[in-house]
């Protein structure tokens, strides 16, 4: 199964509120099942959110995970593009380092 970029930001911004990223079956879950798995897994600090008011956290958090994807795809595609026009791309498209061209190494 391939995951989200809707999931896969929603389990990064669920490692801030809890000890573990939300699991891979939280879609199929209800939301009793959703609401006990949260209880279960918040940090304490969080103790005292409701499983609304926590949940709502997460979500605001991996909107801004998705902020932060789309930025960095833009910019990705803007040094590709810098690149292809440089005439500066490898022949094997496996060579291109992205996380380079990204500075993030």
């Amino acid at each position: 199964m391939s995951k989200t970029i809707d999931f896969i930001a929603l389990q990064a911004a669920s490692e801030s509120y809890c000890t573990s990223p939300l699991p891979e079956s939280w879609d199929e879950m209800d939301n009793d099942e959703r609401e006990e798995w949260l209880d279960d897994n918040r940090w304490p600090e969080f103790g005292g959110s409701t499983y609304e008011e926590l949940y709502g956290m997460i979500e605001t958090q991996a909107d801004n995970v998705k902020y932060a994807i789309s930025q960095s795809l833009d910019e990705l595609k803007e040094q590709l593009v810098k690149a292809a026009l440089n005439d500066a791309l490898p022949l094997d498209f496996n060579e291109i380092d992205l996380q380079a061209m990204l500075k993030l190494k």
